[in-house]
């Protein structure tokens, strides 16, 4: 599970976020908002203080849940869940009761964050009041290893890591990227093996009588991995969020789906026991507006939403289904 989340602020002090979504089992993806007071039935029912939309699944007999892989709640704060295998660490009920919690599942963490918090600030201090419990809510004996990442409109960003038994290491995010495996702290302290990549192409050089040029443009990003691996596609996002220079209001959405394409993975080149990992949506949010957009692997023409005031004071969730069938303008 490959996915690359990437934060944007732009000269203007308006904020987005955007990940992609790589995974080896097909899901049915919906566009969902739920309304405030909702009640959620993941593992434990609790009732949403804010209405949040994002990209979820509309109930059936195979997805019998409520809940958003990534989303935004009514206040704009924002979050995404990314694979984190072999790193995270969950607490059975026991524990998680004899720690006066209360459990909720790996899947369902965003949708809790983002329905019970108004800013990084609120869910800071709203997260010791959960932990996350070693059962799936696919599969009772198969619990997704995830860790999180979170936005909100006062530019603050942090990766939530359930690396502790019955609890959370919380980093705060000073570059606005992630991806998966391993820690956040690890993939921080890996940009140091990176410091030379630079927009600025390889100077000619003499070797005794010979002039040796360099072979162009684009060679000092010649240190920049290109592969699909977690750590690679951390250096990468980085580098290219930085290197880009300013980013501004009028054109940030189309720049950020530019930048998220260099992380899109085609159907069978990262293979596994299950089938194959492909790039299955990229989705940008607007924080400010509370909008979100997003493009399917079937259909790149970008489909978007934004938070109904209605549904938000409404009884009931909605559900808008994603086009999957490429259309093309012919001119």
């Amino acid at each position: 599970m490959m996915c690359t989340g990437i934060q944007i602020i732009t000269k203007e002090n308006t904020h987005y976020q955007s990940r992609t979504q790589e995974f080896d089992i097909e899901l049915p993806y919906a566009l969902a908002q739920l309304p405030r007071g909702y009640e959620a039935t993941g593992y434990s029912h609790w009732n949403l203080k804010y209405s949040v939309m994002g990209v979820g699944g509309e109930k059936t007999p195979e997805m019998n849940f409520d809940s958003v892989v990534d989303g935004i709640n009514e206040k704009g704060l924002s979050g995404q869940s990314l694979y984190f295998g072999d790193y995270n660490v969950y607490a059975s009920k026991e524990k998680i009761a004899e720690l006066g919690k209360t459990p909720v599942y790996a899947e369902e963490f965003v949708f809790w964050a983002l329905g019970n918090s108004e800013s990084v600030a609120d869910l800071k201090e709203q997260i010791n009041k959960v932990a996350i419990i070693d059962e799936g809510l696919f599969n009772p004996a198969m619990a997704l290893p995830q860790h999180f990442m979170f936005f909100d409109t006062t530019g603050a960003s942090v990766v939530v890591e359930p690396s502790i038994e019955g609890g959370f290491q919380v980093f705060d995010n000073p570059i606005g990227i992630m991806t998966n495996s391993p820690t956040f702290d690890w993939h921080l302290t890996n940009l140091r093996n990176y410091t030379a990549i630079s927009e600025e192409s390889s100077p000619n050089i003499q070797m005794g009588d010979l002039a040796v040029k360099s072979i162009g443009k684009g060679s000092g990003l010649r240190e920049m991995p290109g592969d699909y691996t977690a750590p690679g596609r951390f250096i990468r996002a980085a580098y290219m969020k930085n290197l880009i220079g300013d980013f501004h209001e009028e054109t940030a959405i189309n720049t950020i789906f530019h930048m998220q394409s260099s992380f899109d993975i085609p159907r069978d080149m990262v293979k596994t026991d299950l089938g194959c990992q492909y790039n299955h949506y990229t989705v940008v949010y607007d924080l400010d507006k509370v909008e979100m957009h997003i493009r399917m692997y079937d259909d790149l023409n970008i489909q978007s939403m934004k938070l109904d005031a209605g549904v938000a004071t409404g009884d009931k969730p909605v559900y808008k289904t994603l086009s999957r069938k490429q259309t093309y303008n012919y001119l």
